[in-house]
């Protein structure tokens, strides 16, 4: 397969459709039954206000929920940037240096195989 039939391949799955970002986790926290809550957020241009997205709750006895929160936050703003950076070096691995990804030529399968599995993976629709 060529650099632009991967390329194709990969692009061709439609992006999931989320609120769109950034996100933050808002300095708001609440407690509920017990645990504690924080608030993901983001920041509505055309409204002017916070638009609330999700609600990280924990037990403090047994998680962590506001890094919880965080954690989310930063794998869903960075996530378009990264799936397009795995996309682009994939696209040139295979197109200028196959034999990476070919165990005939010392390369590793396993790898071109980890690599299209994470890129579906990203690009998979709830």
């Amino acid at each position: 397969m060529s650099s632009f039939e991967a390329d194709k391949e990969f692009s061709a799955a439609p992006a999931p459709k989320h609120t769109p970002t950034p996100w933050f986790v808002s300095g708001v926290r609440f407690r509920m039954n017990g645990g504690e809550w924080h608030n993901i957020n983001r920041y509505d241009e055309a409204k002017k206000i916070d638009e609330n997205i999700a609600c990280v709750g924990y037990d403090p006895k047994t998680g962590p929920g506001h890094a919880d929160a965080h954690f989310i936050v930063r794998a869903v703003n960075s996530h378009n940037a990264l799936v397009s950076a795995l996309e682009e070096l994939y696209a040139v691995v295979r197109g200028e240096c196959p034999s990476l990804l070919n165990e005939d030529s010392g390369g590793s399968a396993q790898l071109d195989m980890d690599i299209q599995a994470a890129l579906a993976a990203a690009k998979a629709t709830p």
